[in-house]
């Protein structure tokens, strides 16, 4: 992105992330926020926004989610999406996401545990 980028062009950009940021401030190989904005920087970015998306509780409502509703794992086989599986237990998924909504809301966010993370950056 950087080679093709415009100077003054904005980079926004998405990435998965479900795991506890440890050993802070220098988590930075498992593309945690702290990571992010150091690949950033060493590539000229500036005016870096990392935000996370959901806390613990969401991002292991995701898991579990995505769990039940993708197939099995098979080496050299694509993971499927259990449509069925999805209308089976949506009233399950509905309490257990909004459950999770709830406990991060009233637990506190403390933004270690986000389900992804998204940036937006500036090159100089």
């Amino acid at each position: 992105m950087a080679r093709i980028l415009k100077p003054g062009g904005y980079f926004i950009g998405s990435v998965p992330h479900v795991g506890l940021v440890h050993l802070e401030p220098h988590d930075y190989r498992r593309y945690t926020a702290l990571g992010i904005k150091q690949l950033l920087q060493q590539q000229g970015y500036c005016d870096i926004h990392i935000e996370g998306n959901g806390g613990v509780f969401r991002a292991a409502a995701l898991m579990i989610v995505m769990d039940l509703l993708l197939s099995q794992r098979k080496p050299g086989v694509s993971q499927q999406f259990n449509a069925n599986m999805a209308l089976l237990l949506s009233p399950v998924i509905t309490v257990l996401n909004l459950s999770s909504l709830l406990a991060d809301k009233l637990l506190g966010d403390r933004q270690r545990t986000p389900a992804n993370l998204c940036w937006i950056a500036r090159k100089k």
